[in-house]
């Protein structure tokens, strides 16, 4: 298992471009399409007007969304990586992107209908802390891995496993397995942020 990394740690990564120099490429041709797929689904069933994006990235799914959900009036990611944030406002101008300390900050000032936070609570110690900061009573999807990587401070073996961490911040209706390659699955879980769970405790 690795340990958390601070903001410095993805700067340079996204600096980089990733591996195989996926953060430069078109959302098309990410590792994690086929999961992205699956949530722009579920948001469309939804017909979400304002997303609210925690830990947005270089803002791949942003652009997809804004190319895929005619529903959208407003989106905002956020990030602690400057370099992220300066990506993203790129690669999709249409939204907005702010830097916050997703863990301590409030969020409720943001507008927001519907909350993605994909591919980002298994690299935060605080994942609990942060769902439970989130806006309540707002529905979420959110994606964990069930592989390690220099970043992850945990992954997951099997959908209830994530069930059994992630059930106590939010009322989760349904968990999705998707496989990503022959070796990385990931987690997509669908619910609604807990009135209660700022109350809870990991």
């Amino acid at each position: 298992m690795g340990n958390e990394r601070p903001s410095s740690f993805y700067d340079e990564v996204y600096k980089r471009g990733g591996t195989g120099k996926a953060f430069f490429k078109h959302y098309s041709e990410s590792l994690y399409y086929e999961s992205w797929n699956l949530v722009i689904s579920l948001l469309k069933e939804d017909q979400p007007k304002h997303v609210l994006d925690i830990g947005c990235g270089v803002g791949q799914f942003a652009q997809m969304a804004h190319d895929l959900l005619p529903s959208l009036e407003g989106y905002v990611g956020v990030d602690f990586s400057e370099t992220a944030l300066e990506m993203a406002a790129k690669n999709c101008p249409q939204a907005t992107f702010l830097r916050k300390n997703i863990v301590e900050e409030s969020l409720d000032d943001l507008l927001c209908d519907f909350i993605v936070c994909l591919e980002v609570l298994e690299h935060i110690e605080d994942d609990l802390p942060l769902l439970y900061n989130l806006p309540k009573n707002v529905d979420i999807i959110f994606s964990v891995p069930n592989y390690d990587s220099l970043g992850h401070v945990r992954h997951f073996s099997n959908e209830k496993e994530v069930l059994d961490r992630y059930a106590r911040a939010i009322d989760i209706v349904k968990i999705f397995t998707i496989r990503i390659n022959d070796e990385k699955v990931l987690y997509v879980g669908r619910g609604t942020v807990k009135s209660g769970a700022s109350t809870c405790t990991p």
